[in-house]
This record gives C-alpha cells, sequence and structure tokens, in this order.
C-alpha cells in the first residue's frame, strides 16, 4: 500500500514539472525522455567538429556574440570567479532581440532558463567539463529574456557555442586564470 501511495505521488509530481521542463526544452514529454534528444558527452575531436559546423552561415540565423559584461554576469549566477570563461558564447538564432524589452537575445537567456530546471553549481560542472565534452540535440530551446522575463518566440530558439578564440580575442588580466571555455553546445543539426 505504501508503495502504491508512493508511486502515485511520484507520478503526480512527474506530471506538475512537466509543463515547466516543455517550456525549457520546448518538446513533448516523449522527446525529453528520448534519450536520442538527452544531452550526450560525446568525444573531444567530434565537439570541435560540431563546434565549427555550428559556425557555418545557415540562410535566415544570425549570429550573436555574449557581451563580455553578460558573461560576467553568467559567471556570477553560476557562482564562478570573473573571468573563468575566456571566450564569449555566442548563439545562432532567427530572431536577435527581445519582442519586449527589445534587449539582444544572448546566452544569458539560455543560462537564466537552464537555472529555472538546474543548480548552479550542475550548470557550472557542466560549462567547466568535469562532465565531459557535451552536445545536446534537443529538437528546440525557448528561452526567457533575461531582462523582462517574456518567454521568447519560437522562432527566437538558440543554438549555442563557445566562440573559438584567437589570439587578439583574449583580454584579460595578469591575474586571470588558466585559460578555459565552456564546452557545452547546444543542437547543431
Amino acid at each position: 500500500n505504501n508503495r502504491r501511495e508512493l508511486g502515485k505521488r511520484i507520478f503526480t509530481l512527474a506530471m506538475a514539472a512537466t509543463p515547466l521542463l516543455e517550456l525549457a526544452v520546448d518538446a513533448s514529454l516523449q522527446a525529453m525522455v528520448d534519450p536520442a534528444m538527452a544531452p550526450k558527452r560525446i568525444p573531444r575531436d567530434d565537439w570541435y567538429d560540431a563546434v565549427n559546423n555550428f559556425f557555418q552561415p545557415e540562410k535566415g540565423y544570425v549570429f550573436v556574440e555574449t557581451p563580455t559584461e553578460e558573461m560576467r554576469e553568467i559567471e556570477r549566477l553560476l557562482h564562478m570567479e570573473p573571468f573563468t570563461f575566456s571566450t564569449p558564447y555566442v548563439i545562432k538564432t532567427k530572431i536577435e532581440k527581445c519582442p519586449t524589452c527589445e534587449r539582444s537575445n544572448t546566452f544569458l537567456d539560455v543560462v537564466k532558463t537552464g537555472l529555472r530546471v538546474h543548480k548552479p553549481e550542475f550548470l557550472r560542472d557542466v560549462f567547466l567539463g568535469k562532465h565531459g565534452h557535451i552536445i545536446n540535440n534537443a529538437p528546440s530551446q525557448r528561452c526567457e529574456c533575461y531582462n523582462c522575463g517574456a518567454v521568447l518566440p519560437k522562432d527566437g530558439t538558440k543554438f549555442s557555442a563557445p566562440k573559438l578564440p584567437e589570439a587578439s580575442d583574449v583580454d584579460r588580466p595578469v591575474n586571470a586564470p588558466p585559460y578555459t571555455f565552456p564546452i557545452y553546445t547546444y543542437r547543431f543539426d
């Protein structure tokens, strides 16, 4: 009897969480539990190939580089030291600005949305490679605007990857930690 009650409670909690998860990834429950759609660890070379593929132009999409001050805000939200990331994230999107407040869509929106589902420590560990080179193949991702909280339109779906640094891009203080960049990437197909 206790086991049956526990099962009912778990099912009720799972059903209550489904709308939030669907909002976060804009996917059906079936897609959310489909192993092919789950984030997964891939070999390092495959990950770099995926990042290079991400930066190929695609009709209707624009690239938006996350400004330095927003990368510092991401570090703050994830309880990281300033300048942990020595290169910005770039998003690929069809809508550059939030239709409600006109703020530029950036990776900060992705992180804010991710924090609705994950703890900062988990996201930090993912970005710093504790779980390996990660790729997320979910079919799309709906994000909230960091500024006003509006859910961005479906055409504002973001695909993201870290900008691979060039020598001239690295503008860091002398006392900054060793070079690192996030090794999580979001959907490339």
